[in-house]
């Protein structure tokens, strides 16, 4: 139960570790990089600032009410394709703002004070009125197909929902049980695989696939919000002579958070096992990342693997990162990375009901 896990949450530095995929082996502890050298994920990318009209862009207006007020919100979405080594891969752009009109007439000066939108996953606690709150979410999508426009479904507060038309990523596989409301899941019904049995079991129902060749990287996604960024990226070195999966988070410039939560990014650079993996996501789901370099901006997390190894197979997972800003509102995306096991979708999810206990 993940309430026994977050019990056990783990208060050790923040170290750079080397893992071993496949075998059961120690881990090594090495000291973080003075400052990570984080790839570029918004090369080729729609800029921020999205607007009705623009290329592969859809931007909507839409009117909710919650607890008989009324509210606005504008939504956007867009994409580009970028090709290398000559594959094609799409980036993704989605944008929220709060256009609610900042008057007596609305509790909050018209804050939304839970916002989730189901075709990126993507959770906002607190979401203030007015164009310098304003958040943007890029994502990294290796499908093999055009982004199409879809219906979409936004959730806001805890019983308002509207739909809006959204560029959806080809590749984007959800479990129904987790977009289908926002009362699906609660923090204490998810169980995290303690044995090679129950992976067994997760992996039957959840239908992961392992790559079949070395993945086209980096992925990831990058969060932005006013003069805030963070972006957190995966680069994976086949060829070098174990290989590696690594991590890489960077703080823009000036960019204040409260805490930075990373559960999978910790536990991939701390497991001795592979095995041990979902148990120790459940462990650092409220420990927060210790950013180091000369302007404290940077964490990396390498795991030493052997792509090449028929024991070893790569899985591609989303890993949520929650964000607490200043304001002390909470906001939760995905960002696509790797791992050398299966993992359950309930550990791959932005739901406000978990990662914020929200109606708990």
């Amino acid at each position: 139960m993940y309430d026994a896990l977050l019990a056990r949450s783990c208060e050790k530095k923040i170290v750079t570790a080397v893992l071993s995929v496949g075998i059961a082996a120690l881990v090594t502890a090495l000291p973080l990089p003075v400052a990570a050298q984080v790839p570029s994920l918004k090369a080729g990318c729609p800029a921020i600032g999205l607007q009705q009209g623009m290329v592969n862009t859809t931007s909507e207006l839409q009117t909710f009410s919650a607890d008989h007020f009324s509210y606005q919100m504008e939504l956007a979405s867009a994409f580009s394709a970028r090709t290398a080594n000559q594959s094609t891969t799409y980036c993704m752009l989605y944008e929220a703002e709060n256009f609610s009109a900042k008057t007596g007439s609305l509790p909050n000066n018209g804050r939304v004070d839970i916002f989730y939108w189901d075709v990126v996953d993507w959770s906002i606690e607190k979401l203030e009125s007015g164009s310098s709150y304003r958040q943007s979410l890029y994502q990294t999508d290796d499908g093999k197909q055009v982004p199409s426009i879809q219906s979409t479904t936004v959730y806001a507060f805890k019983n308002s929902s509207f739909a809006v038309n959204a560029y959806k990523a080809a590749a984007l596989k959800r479990s129904k049980s987790l977009i289908s409301t926002l009362v699906a899941l609660k923090a204490n019904e998810i169980q995290t695989p303690s044995s090679p049995a129950d992976m067994e079991s997760v992996v039957a129902q959840g239908e992961p696939t392992a790559l079949a060749e070395a993945p086209i990287t980096p992925v990831g996604a990058v969060w932005a919000s006013g003069d805030a960024e963070l972006s957190v990226a995966t680069v994976v070195h086949p060829n070098l002579p174990s290989g590696t999966i690594e991590i890489l988070v960077e703080k823009g410039k000036g960019s204040q958070f409260k805490q930075v939560l990373i559960p999978y990014a910790r536990a991939l650079a701390t497991a001795k096992e592979t095995s041990s993996i979902p148990a120790l996501i459940g462990e650092f789901r409220n420990s927060p990342i210790d950013f180091s370099g000369g302007d404290m901006t940077s964490y990396a997390s390498v795991a030493e693997i052997d792509v090449k190894s028929m024991n070893t197979s790569l899985y591609p997972i989303k890993q949520p990162v929650v964000l607490t800003l200043p304001t002390g509102g909470r906001t939760c995306f995905l960002a696509a990375t790797f791992s050398p096991v299966p993992m359950p979708r309930e550990l791959q999810t932005c739901n406000p009901r978990i990662v914020f206990g929200i109606g708990d």
